[in-house]
Parts: C-alpha cells; sequence; structure tokens
C-alpha cells in the first residue's frame, strides 16, 4: 500500500477560528483572510498527516472525539487541524465569483457571502462530519470487541445503512453515481423516504414501515415513478435482498421498540430506556455489519485516489491525490479499517472518547491519566459512602 511507503499529507489553510453568525446561520469561520489586504491577518497553510497512523495517531480519532454540543471543542480542532472542507482552498480551486453559475463583480458576490474571504463553513456540516466519525469508529470498535453491544451497533449501524447521504441526493440525473450496493440501496431507500415519507415529522418506525410497503407494492406489479432499471437489477442480487429483509425483521420482531426511537437532525437514533433488540436482528447485524461498514468507506474514497509523479530526483514516484483535510482523514479510515490498531473507549464512563494505546499498552483503558485519576477518585467517594468509617490509607510512603 503507498501509505507504507511514502505516507500521505495534506496542505490545508488553518487559521484561529470563532463561530459566528451570518444570514441567520451559524458559522466556523478565520480570523485570517484569504486573500489578505490593507494589514489585515494572512490565512496560512499547515502541512498535516504525515504518516502520523505510523506513530499510532490518526486525525480522524481527533474529529469523531470532538463534543458537538461544546463549541470550544469544536473551535479547537479547528485551530489545529482547519476546516474538513476549506472554502479557501475550494476558492483557490476554483477562482472567481459566480453566482447559479454566472460570472458576478465581487462586491455583488461579498452582498451574498460576506465571510468569503474568510476560510468558513457552517456549523451544522461540520457537526455532520464528526457524526460520520463517530459511526464508523463505534461500529469498527464493536465489531473488534470480545463482547459486542448490539444495542449500542444498531445505535450507529442503521443511520450508516439509511441516512449516511439523508439529504444529499436531489434523485435526478445530475446526483452523483452510487458504486456500491450499500449506498445504491440507501439511495433507493432516501428516495422513496423523498416521494412518499413525511418531512415534516420523523419517525423511524413510519420510515421503514413506508419503505416495505412501497416495496411490496413494486413486487406485486405496482408501477412507481422511482423504479428504475438500477433498481431493478439491485434487487437481483442476493446481498440487498438480505438488507431488505433485515429492516423487514426488525419490523417485524421490533416493532414495538422501534416506534419509541427518536431521530435528531444528524439522523442518530435515540433509544428509549431499556431498549433491547430481537434475536433475529442480533443475527442480522452479524451478517450484514462488516459489509455495510467496508461499502460506506469505499463508497467515499471514490474519488481519493494515488497517481504517479515525478519527484525532486527525477525519479518517478508515487503519491495521494489530496486536496481537503476530510480527504485525508478518508485514507486514514482505509488504512484504521483495515488494520489491526487496537482502537479502544475511554472505561471513563463520563469521557467515552477513543484512543489507540501505543504498543505494549493494550492492557491501557483510559484515554487520559486523567480520567484514569477521575474513575479511581470516584471509586474512592463511593466506598466512602458505603463505609464512612472504614480505615483510610495515609499519603506517602507509609502505606508501603
Amino acid at each position: 500500500m503507498i501509505t507504507s511507503d511514502i505516507g500521505f499529507w495534506v496542505d490545508n489553510y488553518v487559521g484561529t477560528y470563532q463561530i459566528i453568525e451570518s444570514e441567520g446561520k451559524k458559522y466556523i469561520a478565520s480570523k485570517e483572510f484569504h486573500p489578505a489586504r490593507n494589514g489585515e491577518a494572512e490565512l496560512k497553510k499547515k502541512r498535516l498527516f504525515m504518516d502520523l497512523f505510523k506513530n499510532n495517531e490518526y486525525i480522524l480519532i481527533q474529529l469523531a472525539n470532538v463534543d458537538t454540543k461544546d463549541e470550544n471543542s469544536i473551535v479547537r480542532f479547528c485551530n489545529e487541524y482547519g476546516l474538513p472542507y476549506s472554502s479557501s482552498k475550494i476558492d483557490d480551486e476554483r477562482p472567481g465569483c459566480y453566482i447559479m453559475g454566472l460570472d458576478v463583480d465581487e462586491r455583488t458576490y461579498s452582498s451574498l457571502y460576506p465571510l468569503y474571504r474568510q476560510d468558513n463553513m457552517q456549523v451544522y456540516e461540520f457537526k455532520r462530519h464528526v457524526v460520520s466519525a463517530q459511526r464508523i469508529l463505534n461500529v469498527k470498535s464493536e465489531l473488534e470487541s470480545q463482547s459486542i453491544n448490539y444495542e449500542n451497533l444498531f445505535r450507529f449501524l442503521l443511520p450508516m445503512l439509511l441516512y449516511e447521504r439523508y439529504g444529499f441526493y436531489d434523485f435526478d440525473a445530475d446526483d452523483p453515481e452510487r458504486c456500491t450496493e450499500t449506498m445504491k440501496f440507501q439511495y433507493y431507500f432516501l428516495n422513496v423516504l423523498n416521494k412518499v415519507g413525511d418531512k415534516t415529522i420523523r419517525s423511524l418506525a413510519c420510515e421503514l414501515f413506508g419503505f416495505v410497503v412501497e416495496t411490496q407494492a413494486i413486487g406485486k406489479g405496482e408501477n412507481k415513478v422511482y423504479v428504475t432499471d438500477e433498481l431493478r437489477s439491485l434487487f437481483q442480487n442476493e446481498y440487498p435482498n438480505e438488507l431488505y429483509k433485515f429492516l423487514v425483521d426488525l419490523i417485524r420482531y421490533d416493532n414495538g421498540q422501534i416506534n419509541e426511537i427518536k431521530i435528531n437532525e444528524f439522523n442518530e437514533l435515540q433509544l428509549p430506556e431499556g431498549f433491547h433488540l430481537s434475536v433475529e436482528t442480533k443475527k442480522h447485524l452479524d451478517e450484514l455489519a462488516s459489509n455495510i461498514l467496508s461499502d460506506i468507506i469505499s463508497e467515499s474514497l471514490q474519488r481519493v485516489h494515488p497517481i504517479m509523479m515525478v519527484d525532486e530526483n527525477g525519479k518517478i514516484a508515487s503519491k495521494w491525490d489530496l486536496k481537503y483535510l476530510y480527504e485525508g482523514i478518508l485514507v486514514e479510515t482505509l488504512v484504521m479499517a483495515s488494520g489491526d490498531n487496537n482502537l479502544k473507549k475511554c472505561a471513563n464512563p463520563n469521557c467515552g472518547k477513543f484512543f489507540t494505546p501505543n504498543p505494549g499498552r493494550n492492557d491501557k483503558i483510559y484515554c487520559s491519566h486523567t480520567c484514569g485519576i477521575n474513575v479511581a477518585k470516584r471509586r474512592q467517594r463511593m466506598r466512602d459512602k458505603e463505609n464512612p468509617n472504614r480505615e483510610r490509607l495515609e499519603p506517602g510512603f507509609r502505606n508501603r
């Protein structure tokens, strides 16, 4: 693999970021400008990745560990690595001022996009990338666990199967081509949802039931507007039919609990207290989870590829053609998902961050020394509460 030879890197714009409101929406925006004018601070580039994974470090993990409810956590990540898709890099790739394909003057453009010279991204879009990274790591973590938490696996795998690209398609000829069977199945699900679903009130049970009813109608020969040659060929294969059976059995065996599941704006599932899955659903998860994870990663990597180049010594070499931070994160995802990197989740119940322990430290269960201390103190307080009169150890070396 190329990553084992010369590695990969991304030169990303990295500034000092803040969260501001513009045109009624929240943005992450740099204090620096590109291009800078009249003494303004210039946005600088920073080389990222450079074989971090060889040192057991992953920006993917840092992204997944961002607390989306904490604006300071979001800003800290951006100040270190920049934006997943830098607007300044996009402008470098596509210079000019365009509105709906029309070339306009800078004054007109700036009146509609006042942040255009600052590196910026909508907060919502950034959070969506965080949620996607969290899904990947949680599914991978459960698949590698010696004792799978099926409810946790289900909570992250089902949105990966059905909603990873929710809101991404217009369902017309301009939609990007789907390459994997999982994404083709998802496209069909979202297409049905777009045409028959309730767009005002989200309900997982209603969306699943509506999809199954529509698919059964197609099986009976009823003509539906979203039936295409792609759809007909899709269901001639075994794997998409297994995905469909998974959803049917989910309604059949877990319908009572599915009714209580809520979906938030990022298509995260909020499970009711005491939620548990049927044996049949667990069997489907065992059989399908690895394929779903592999297909989702493969689909994201379609535009990320290696290229041949001539190095400074005039020799033919290879490198990854990466322009944006998130493209580098996708390559990291490929390396992590296909490798044995001992991904762990912090055992501190108030933390839960992901980390990869260094070689020889596979017994490590906390992401940091601070988390280990906090858990020890919590246990000590519990013992004190259970037995206030118990003998205390004196500090220092007297107890050794």
